[in-house]
């Protein structure tokens, strides 16, 4: 009986903005800011895999500023820059890890928002002719904020349990926070 689906249409889009002033030619600070209203995956669409419209479909939205100032001369040149950025609405899909009592099922987030902000150093040095070395040092503080909905479904798309997560303040995963790297060059 449900061999077909409701057509959505779901608009999204983003806009962009920024400046560059430079004070001279070896001094220059610039601003930018975005914001992006993202469409939501197919699996946000139609939750469960069932073939109905998620009626509380909404897109993710995106706002993010930023700064910095940067350096240049005919040894060195470095950029500094600070970033803030807020993603609320997010949907995701993880797989079930309790196989055994779940197999083939899975997790449905839905709600969840993320702030990410920090500070970020890159350089480069030109120390001889042939000789030069760059480094670069990117601390961040990426956390949830606020809490989300969690749905668990088995392998025929049957709502197994509902559960509010309490996320807030906590870190999000699957991204460094606090990278750094130094690198050099000859050339012979």
């Amino acid at each position: 009986p449900l061999s077909s689906t409701d057509y959505e249409n779901i608009l999204g889009g983003n806009v962009k903005g920024g400046v560059n002033y430079n004070i001279n030619e070896q001094h220059n600070v610039f601003a930018n800011a975005g914001y992006y209203s993202k469409q939501p995956f197919f699996n946000a669409v139609y939750p469960g895999n069932a073939s109905v419209v998620n009626p509380y479909l909404v897109n993710e939205k995106i706002m993010s500023i930023e700064g910095g100032y940067g350096f240049r001369s005919g040894i060195f040149s470095a950029n500094v820059n600070v970033y803030y950025t807020t993603w609320d609405d997010r949907n995701l899909r993880t797989n079930d890890s309790n196989s055994t009592a779940n197999p083939g099922g899975y997790f449905d987030y839905t709600g969840i928002s993320e702030t990410h902000m920090g500070a970020e150093f890159e350089g480069n040095a030109k120390v001889t002719d042939k000789f030069r070395v760059n480094g670069m040092f990117s601390y961040g503080n990426w956390e949830y904020s606020g809490n989300a909905n969690s749905t668990l479904y088995n392998n025929s798309n049957v709502e197994l349990s509902k559960a509010l997560l309490y996320l807030d303040k906590v870190k999000v995963g699957d991204a460094a926070q606090m990278t750094a790297s130094f690198g050099a060059s000859y050339e012979v």
